[in-house]
């Protein structure tokens, strides 16, 4: 798509003085990873992260570039002072924004139900510390655009392109001991000890709306947003060493949007890192505008460097079977993980099952994550 080749030629401009005019420290970051998962229609995707990052004027200001397999991302971020920060971004991604593509209910893939979806968009922020908290104000603003692929069903409406605002009010409590995952971009599971709270709270408000999805079929959610839209989002991460080598860790979110549509529902299903993760599931095989979710995980620590773990997904949701229902219901997967580290290098290793539901097809569904990460420079 033209928008594509645009974005790439304005973020290299962009980027060019930074990346070649300043002579200072600068890392490069790799990951290539992959999740399978079963079901009728088996299927999997693959994940390839290059991020670089360089900081200057004594850590003050930090410029990243970001390529993450079908996105593009450039960011600059200031540290105006001990309490005042600033940003910006610029980010393009290419047909699979929202995990649009694969449409999944009951735990089975539609393929009549698949569209590609892109955007570019324009991110500013400023950011207030005090001590562990901070509050973060942000608007983004972007251009959307869809189109039908090889599977999408002739009885399958499409939404319009369309450009949105979106402002959003985030605040963070982080009380966190530090660890290699919360700076290493290539350590894509955080290792959590302490405790952090983050609540946001926005609206989105479109130019334009349509009514689109299997519009002319029966037991279908149809979506038809309004113009503005309003969301709020609290996660909760927590961890704690139980034993000498034992550590409780529990991840918790709830969601809820009004008046919304499936281009900014929240995904969950899967056991990657860009997910609401419930094990065994497909990726996004819920696109969700209400939920709860808590993960409790029993971790044991190996050799002070490497992690061995249990998690239980537990998410209660609206409109599980994606019929447009207004009844809530549970899905529950568990998974286990190895996390290694071998100096700069990062290995994950992670298993995922189902359990049985009335709200799935199957009573076990299953899947596979992995991924090798290092530090190049």
């Amino acid at each position: 798509m033209k928008f594509m080749h645009i974005f790439l030629i304005i973020t290299l401009l962009l980027t060019s003085s930074f990346v070649y005019a300043q002579k200072n420290s600068s890392n490069l970051y790799f990951v290539a990873a992959g999740e399978y998962w079963q079901n009728d229609d088996p299927s999997g995707h693959g994940i390839l992260l290059l991020h670089y990052l360089q900081k200057y004027d004594n850590n003050k200001k930090t410029f990243q570039l970001v390529y993450n397999t079908d996105t593009l991302q450039f960011s600059f971020d200031n540290r105006l002072s001990t309490q005042w920060a600033w940003g910006v971004w610029l980010k393009g991604e290419y047909a699979f924004s929202g995990l649009l593509p694969d449409y999944y209910k009951k735990g089975e893939l539609v393929k009549e139900g698949s569209l590609n979806a892109s955007f570019i968009e324009l991110e500013n922020h400023i950011v207030y510390y005090a001590a562990k908290h901070s509050v973060k104000l942000s608007a983004f603003v972007k251009q959307w655009f869809f189109d039908k692929n090889d599977t999408t069903g002739q009885e399958f409406t499409l939404p319009n392109d369309f450009f949105s605002l979106t402002p959003e009010f985030i605040y963070t409590y982080w009380s966190v001991n530090h660890d290699k995952s919360i700076d290493d971009p290539h350590r894509l599971f955080k290792r959590v000890n302490g405790l952090m709270v983050q609540l946001r709270s926005g609206s989105t408000i479109r130019n334009k709306t349509n009514r689109w999805g299997f519009i002319t079929t029966q037991n279908n959610r149809i979506n038809n947003a309004k113009k503005i839209s309003y969301h709020i989002k609290e996660t909760i991460s927590f961890g704690v060493k139980l034993l000498n080598v034992i550590n409780l860790r529990i991840l918790q979110n709830f969601y809820w949007s009004e008046y919304s549509d499936d281009i900014f529902h929240e995904r969950l299903g899967g056991i990657s890192p860009y997910v609401d993760q419930i094990g065994g599931l497909p990726w996004a095989a819920f696109l969700s505008s209400k939920h709860i979710t808590i993960h409790p995980a029993i971790v044991a620590s190996l050799f002070k460097k490497h992690e061995l773990g249990l998690y239980f997904d537990i998410a209660y949701l609206e409109d599980v079977e994606r019929t447009g229902s207004r009844s809530w219901d549970l899905i529950n997967g568990l998974s286990v993980y190895a996390d290694l580290r071998i100096k700069d290098w990062q290995f994950d290793i992670k298993g995922g099952f189902s359990l049985p539901n009335k709200n799935l097809e199957k009573d076990l569904y299953y899947s596979i994550y992995f991924a090798l990460g290092k530090k190049l420079f």
